[in-house]
């Protein structure tokens, strides 16, 4: 029983982890195409 609960909360982390990387790397892109753009006040806002 510990293991399974030790795997599921590894998953939980692992999908958090991922999430968050993700979640980084749009935000990442979506800077880089409002800097490209010059938009520094639109990102700013939204």
């Amino acid at each position: 029983m510990g293991s399974s609960r030790q795997r599921a909360h590894v998953t939980w982390a692992e999908a958090a982890q991922r999430g968050s990387l993700a979640a980084n790397a749009a935000a990442v892109e979506m800077g880089i195409q409002a800097s490209r753009q010059g938009n520094h006040r639109d990102l700013r806002v939204t």
